[in-house]
């Protein structure tokens, strides 16, 4: 991923929060480009672990945040995730 197309995907993921469409996926997703852009210095290999594992959890928000997290740290961009069906701006 280049400079350019990480903040063009972090731009896209802020503002849909902001409008509060999908704002757990979006969050996870901010998290997980953050991982997949600078590597091991965003966050401990435990915490990355903590959230892939998320997407079994119970608790709906915490799986979207995953969903989101998995998305951005493989580079998926969102509009064409299977994990996640976002509006058009």
């Amino acid at each position: 991923m280049t400079e350019e197309e990480f903040w063009m995907k972090m731009s896209r993921a802020r503002a849909m929060a902001a409008l509060g469409e999908q704002t757990e996926y979006h969050q996870g997703n901010m998290q997980g480009q953050r991982r997949h852009y600078h590597g091991a210095q965003v966050g401990t290999e435990k915490e990355h672990l903590k959230w892939m594992e998320l997407l079994s959890d119970p608790d709906e928000s915490r799986q979207e945040r995953s969903r989101g997290y998995r998305d951005g740290f493989t580079g998926t961009n969102p509009d064409e995730s299977p994990l996640a069906q976002l509006p058009q701006l």
